[in-house]
């Protein structure tokens, strides 16, 4: 097995991305910080919490819906700071203790100070990565594309554990109560100790999961290539259900609310047919609506709140469904998007590929505000006043607001 080796803690931190010369963030000694962007005056600061609420999984919580704990971005939003990788991001940050946690693609991981953007180390995992993190306990833990799970200490990086599966591992594990569970490209569903990596028990499935795996109420829902959604028992793996909702295409990693579970079908497929959001019922797979592009588009798996679906995808639109009957609430467009919507309160967070993060109305669509990124963006993550987005050109922006 591959273990973690705690790497140099240079800070990488390269200022606010809407200057051409970008300066150093500034932090203060206040209970907020107080950074200073090129561009602004000095008399500028930012709110950012020094004690932000948690956000230790990929998108929000086990049952991916995209709600998030807040506060969000006040006032005027902009980028307070931006940290370079080496290599680009295609997964999500999350938080704990006040630190961020990101993977970029060539398997190193970040841990970098919410408040200020400095970072406090980096571990290279040895392999490329492309799942987001998932913290459990005291620890951050990654698959990598050799088939490893690495735990590692949240504090300095150091190995907790670390476990080969035997497979690539190309999502995000999820906390599933008294156990981890991580899926591989050939299709192994492995439930681990989070304490000490040993396995409880693993399931063989059919087909390749290249997406992250979700869990609710007792369930693991896993989408395999081919098409389908499959339900899996949390406490020894056993199959509950099976149902096909494409005839090609990979399913997006499930969305889990009110009872029904929610996929993107027909990805990276070639046949604009495949390409729909999918609702089922939760405890017994049967198919209740579906919902494509007029442009027959790739969509991806909503964030859901409040009795609504909230779509993005290829067609440039945010599309608001009746979670219950798929019908659609209201549509606006705004570019192309794949960076899947956070969701506070009565907004909703995301980015677009044509270099802008915006924040629009829930109950409307109206676009409150943007502020410029660069590079095409994997979903936010909003906590502690500040929305954080990671871009495939190795940028990990905090977007937060600007003090009167």
């Amino acid at each position: 097995m591959k273990r973690a080796l705690v790497m140099s803690t240079a800070v990488l931190l390269t200022g606010c991305a809407v200057s051409p010369n970008p300066s150093v963030a500034v932090p203060t000694e206040s209970a907020t910080a107080s950074l200073v962007p090129s561009g602004a005056a000095p008399s500028q600061s930012f709110v950012i919490e020094s004690s932000p609420a948690d956000v230790l999984t990929y998108r929000g919580d086990a049952a991916r819906t995209g709600q998030m704990p807040g506060p969000a971005p006040a006032g005027t939003p902009a980028v307070a700071w931006r940290y370079q990788a080496s290599r680009g991001f295609h997964s999500s940050a999350v938080v704990a203790d006040g630190l961020v946690f990101a993977v970029s693609d060539d398997g190193t991981v970040h841990a970098v100070g919410l408040t200020d953007g400095e970072v406090r180390w980096t571990v290279d995992l040895g392999a490329d990565a492309s799942g987001s993190p998932l913290v459990s306990g005291e620890c951050v833990v990654i698959g990598d594309h050799d088939g490893v799970i690495h735990a590692l200490s949240t504090v300095n990086g150091e190995a907790c554990w670390t476990h080969a599966l035997g497979r690539s591992v190309s999502g995000s594990a999820v906390d599933a109560g008294p156990v981890l569970v991580a899926a591989t490209e050939n299709g192994s569903v492995h439930a681990l100790d989070p304490i000490t990596g040993d396995e409880a028990w693993v399931t063989q499935l059919s087909a390749t999961v290249t997406r992250s795996i979700s869990a609710a109420g007792g369930v693991i829902y896993v989408g395999v290539g081919g098409g389908a959604l499959v339900a899996l028992d949390q406490t020894n793996g056993a199959e509950r259900w099976r149902t096909q909702v494409s005839v090609t295409g990979e399913i997006s990693t499930p969305t889990i609310a009110d009872g029904r579970v929610f996929v993107g079908a027909g990805l990276d497929s070639d046949s604009p047919a495949a390409h729909k959001v999918v609702a089922l019922d939760a405890a017994t797979g049967e198919s209740l609506w579906e919902y494509a592009s007029p442009e027959q588009a790739q969509l991806y798996t909503p964030s859901v709140a409040g009795g609504q679906a909230y779509v993005i995808g290829h067609d440039g639109r945010i599309v608001s469904l009746d979670a219950a009957t798929g019908s659609v609430t209201w549509s606006v467009t705004v570019g192309d998007l794949e960076a899947l919507p956070a969701i506070v309160g009565d907004v909703l967070y995301t980015a677009t590929n044509e270099d802008r993060a915006l924040a629009v109305e829930l109950a409307t669509g109206d676009e409150l505000w943007s502020v410029p990124i660069s590079g095409i963006p994997y979903g936010p993550t909003v906590t502690g006043g500040v929305m954080l987005v990671t871009t495939d050109v190795g940028n990990l922006y905090a977007i937060a607001g600007l003090e009167p």
